[in-house]
């Protein structure tokens, strides 16, 4: 068995930093009865309101179209591949979406990364084009005015990305096509070790905003029946898996800790019950692992 170390969860308070708005909603935004400023006050106050799964009808549904594209050049943590892009500008906050589902409204509909800005009381946005931001506080460096969120398909806005950096190209319209890059450090405080691991994600966009619809190009799924075969064949006899594997030998619950592994068996994991994995392997699994 995997020996992971084990800690209590470490204890976190979402700050107002950490909490998003609501994107979806269960009816079409039409059949709700406020009145614009009722309507404009409901959703500030959703700014509170976790939102990464549940699929539904998003408030601003925006038009189907456009070749909107999320990847990932660097993923340390192993992120779970976006099928379904979505991005809005309404009145309350500016978002760009990378989620895993097929239409607005499959049930399955879950975020993996979101990018958002709230809008002022002017309800404006900053001009985006050819800037760089820092994610955390620096000399001589604007800081970025909004939230890098990192989901993976949980509800848990314990995924903080604290560190890095992330840059608009030139052209860039907040409100037409936006494209850009990040460098960003992620610190996992769902994980259970004694200090929170950090993953680098670096990774490039484009959203034609106001429009959502298939990731393009549509990532391929079998990586996650790899993934899924990995883990039958490994690890399921000693470990469960949450909900999906119940029926392990004892050992340690690896749901979620998927990034865990490279940080613990690099590249491999020699001598633990005579298993040697390859990179692919590993990186298949870890990803199995973290959506499960």
């Amino acid at each position: 068995m995997i020996a992971f170390p084990s800690r209590k969860e470490t204890r976190f308070q979402s700050s107002v930093r950490g909490r998003l708005p609501l994107l979806q909603s269960r009816r079409p935004l039409a059949t709700h009865r406020p009145g614009a400023a009722a309507l404009l006050l409901m959703l500030t106050s959703m700014l509170f309101t976790l939102a990464s799964c549940g699929g539904g009808v998003p408030a601003y549904p925006g038009a189907e179209g456009g070749k909107n594209y999320f990847e990932t050049a660097v993923d340390e943590y192993g992120l779970a591949k976006p099928t379904f892009l979505y991005s809005t500008n309404n009145p309350v906050f500016w978002s760009l979406q990378a989620n895993k589902g097929a239409t607005l409204t499959d049930p399955d509909l879950c975020c993996v990364v979101r990018i958002d800005i709230p809008k002022s009381g002017s309800q404006t946005m900053p001009d985006l084009g050819g800037k760089t931001y820092s994610i955390e506080s620096r000399d001589h460096m604007n800081t970025f005015p909004g939230s890098f969120y990192v989901f993976n398909t949980h509800a848990s806005v314990k995924k903080k990305v604290e560190a890095g950096v992330i840059s608009f190209a030139a052209g860039s319209s907040s409100t037409g096509y936006v494209s850009g890059s990040f460098d960003v450090v992620m610190t996992d405080y769902d994980s259970k070790l004694a200090t929170p691991p950090r993953y680098h994600l670096k990774g490039s966009f484009g959203f034609a905003i106001g429009t959502f619809g298939a990731a393009y190009p549509t990532p391929s799924e079998a990586y996650l029946q790899q993934g899924k075969d990995t883990y039958d064949q490994n690890c399921a006899q000693c470990h469960t898996l949450g909900k999906v594997d119940t029926s392990g030998g004892g050992g340690t619950d690896l749901s979620l800790r998927g990034g865990e592994l490279a940080l613990l068996y690099p590249g491999s994991i020699p001598a633990h019950q005579n298993l040697v994995l390859d990179r692919y392997a590993m990186q298949n699994l870890r990803i199995f692992l973290n959506t499960n």
